[in-house]
This record gives structure tokens, C-alpha cells and sequence, in this order.
């Protein structure tokens, strides 16, 4: 964002981009403790790739809040 641009939307769009990442973070943890139990290991593999989904894009919101707070 630059200069010109309203303070309360940059805070409004950081907002929503941490909610965005406690959504993607919310999930991950979600099916990292389904994952607890028993099951086979495909479906271990399967889920342990869907989380690792999860992270990055989770990362990758957090790198645009970063990048928005000049970090």
C-alpha cells in the first residue's frame, strides 16, 4: 500500500488477513488431531499432506501481513 492510501483500510485488510490465518491454522490443527487415532497409513500420508496444505498457505498469508507492516 502507499502513501495515499486510508490507514483504516490497511488495519481493516490486516484484520481480515489474521482472521484469514487463524482459519487456516484452526484447520491444520483440526486434522492434526483427527489424525491422532488409529487409521491406515494412507490415510496418515493423506492427511499429513493436506496440513502440510494448510501451513503453507497459512505462511503465506502471514508473509502478506508482514509485507503490509513493512516487516
Amino acid at each position: 500500500m502507499n502513501d495515499s492510501e486510508d490507514p483504516d483500510e490497511r488495519a481493516d485488510l490486516i484484520s481480515r488477513l489474521f482472521a484469514l490465518l487463524t482459519a487456516r491454522l484452526e484447520d491444520a490443527a483440526a486434522m492434526a488431531a483427527e489424525s491422532q487415532g488409529r487409521g491406515s497409513r494412507e490415510d496418515h500420508g493423506h492427511r499429513a499432506q493436506q496440513i502440510a496444505s494448510l501451513i503453507d498457505d497459512a505462511a503465506t498469508v502471514n508473509q502478506a501481513i508482514l509485507a503490509l507492516l513493512g516487516e
